[in-house]
């Protein structure tokens, strides 16, 4: 298991048409939303757990429209990855003992890498969110 290979099929896979039609249908979303607690207190991926927090309130921002000035293509990634990561069902199941995280690890750091600009902008807006007016 390396980054490639986490790549090519995250790229590949159905990962990206899912975040897509999940990006269209708000049941979907709030469910993606709803699952947040489930997986950023998870031990398996507290490596990563920085990330998912950070890539779960970019998801509540726009999804709440508190967040307008977002790109549609980061969105598309980070759905997909988040998707990617709620699914038992990926590259390596996430039910084999001590490496089934492992996949999810690499993905979420391979899209942290790809949307970088897009999340300091975002956080930067938080930034201005909480100062005080």
């Amino acid at each position: 298991m390396n980054t490639e290979n986490v790549k090519n099929e995250f790229e590949n896979g159905r990962w990206q048409e899912e975040a897509k039609q999940t990006i269209n249908d708000q049941e979907k979303m709030n469910d993606l939303k709803n699952k947040k607690g489930m997986f950023i207190n998870d031990p398996g991926l507290s490596k990563i757990r920085e990330s998912l927090c950070l890539l779960w309130r970019y998801l509540e921002a726009v999804t709440s429209k508190r967040y307008t000035e977002y790109s549609l293509w980061a969105l598309t990634k980070i759905v997909a990855v988040l998707i990617y990561v709620v699914s038992p069902l990926d590259l390596i199941p996430d039910v084999i003992p001590g490496i089934g995280w492992l996949d999810d690890i690499l993905a979420v750091t391979y899209i942290i890498s790809l949307t970088i600009e897009e999340l300091n902008r975002f956080q930067e807006w938080e930034l201005k969110q909480q100062a005080p007016k």
